[in-house]
């Protein structure tokens, strides 16, 4: 409670004596919430947050680690069909799966085409704050699998993700995603 709030309540029944701060204590500052976006900057917030999304996913895509971590929190929470239901954080257990990637090409097996498309169909962006915001979408990964008999087969794999992004002094990164499969 500040000195002035402190002056302000004096005379009012003893108030004062039940609220009043050591003198040595300082009044905490809280800063003022930000002002509502526009409209215009809300669409643009939206479409950054949207392009950055489709960056990560592409970068998921091309085994390119380095892109990927600089999008993520370094804590970064997870629930995906790798953890078997469980609560995963940090990026250690997303690194094992690049890693994962990186030495299954170096492998004389039959491996995808090393182009992949990932479409987000149904993208919605909900700004929680200016600061903080939801992206979800149903993510179409278009690849193709090898096949003995035919080679390369298109394939197409559905997956509904929830990510939630948060903006930090060094921009806007993922810190929590959601991801099911769908059959």
């Amino acid at each position: 409670m500040t000195a002035l709030l402190c002056s302000k309540l004096q005379g009012r029944a003893g108030l004062v004596s039940r609220f009043r701060l050591p003198h040595r204590a300082k009044a905490r500052v809280i800063p003022p919430r930000s002002m509502p976006l526009t409209q215009e900057a809300k669409s643009a917030l939206e479409k950054q947050l949207l392009n950055r999304q489709q960056v990560l996913l592409d970068a998921i895509s091309a085994g390119d680690y380095e892109t990927y971590t600089s999008l993520c929190d370094e804590n970064i929470t997870c629930f995906e069909p790798e953890a078997k239901s469980h609560l995963v954080q940090g990026l250690p257990f997303h690194k094992f799966y690049f890693d994962f990637g990186a030495k299954m090409a170096t492998r004389a097996v039959p491996q995808p085409l090393q182009r992949e498309l990932n479409t987000m169909s149904g993208a919605s962006v909900r700004l929680l704050s200016d600061t903080s915001a939801v992206v979800a979408y149903v993510r179409l990964k278009q690849t193709a699998k090898h096949s003995p008999n035919v080679g390369h087969v298109p394939e197409t794999i559905v997956s509904q993700e929830t990510r939630v992004w948060q903006q930090f002094e060094d921009g806007w990164k993922n810190v929590h995603l959601h991801r099911s499969m769908m059959s």
